[in-house]
């Protein structure tokens, strides 16, 4: 993506920033957070909304803490 990202990227970016700025809401592609589902929005070529994509991770961390 670097300095030259996709314009669509770009757009659809841009558009939930100035969303959540306007109404405090990016729009539907981008839920608000919950502990409950954690989402989580990856931007990309195909941007997604992912449910606690980093689950293992943070039951790793949470495992050590014990």
């Amino acid at each position: 993506m670097g300095e030259a990202p996709p314009q669509r990227l770009a757009d659809a970016v841009h558009a939930a920033w100035v969303a959540f700025v306007r109404d405090l809401d990016p729009g539907a592609a981008w839920p608000a957070y919950s502990t409950e589902r954690r989402e989580t929005r990856t931007w990309n070529t195909d941007s997604r909304t992912e449910f606690d994509p980093l689950r293992s991770v943070r039951k790793t961390w949470l495992a050590a803490e014990t």
